[in-house]
């Protein structure tokens, strides 16, 4: 979801009107951009190429998200949802989403038979 938005969160800072009243919010997303920014650094240090982690996630419009998690309870269940790595190379996630929700029923429907 943030595949887009990945290169502007690297050197990103948010900052707040000195009479904001959420400044501990801005102060904790400022805190995970800059965790962000040292695994970054962490995996190149590492060796790792730089923007390989970051194919491992996929993009999706709001309304797609709606219908992915409709359902959902939790963030256990969010998680489980979007933790299998799974593709049927349609580049679609709408459509990904549709082909792994069937799979989970024919199991589901195997289990209780």
């Amino acid at each position: 979801m943030l595949y887009a938005a990945y290169e502007a969160l690297l050197t990103a800072e948010v900052t707040s009107a000195p009479d904001y009243a959420k400044k501990k919010q801005v102060e904790d997303f400022n805190e995970k951009l800059n965790l962000l920014r040292n695994e970054t650094r962490l995996l190149a240090d590492a060796g790792h190429e730089l923007h390989a982690h970051r194919l491992n996630a996929g993009s999706a419009s709001v309304a797609q998200l709606e219908i992915m998690l409709c359902g959902t309870q939790s963030l256990a269940d969010v998680r489980e949802m979007v933790a299998k790595r799974a593709s049927f190379n349609t580049g679609n996630p709408l459509l990904e989403h549709h082909h792994l929700e069937r799979i989970r029923r024919h199991a589901h429907e195997q289990a209780v038979s």
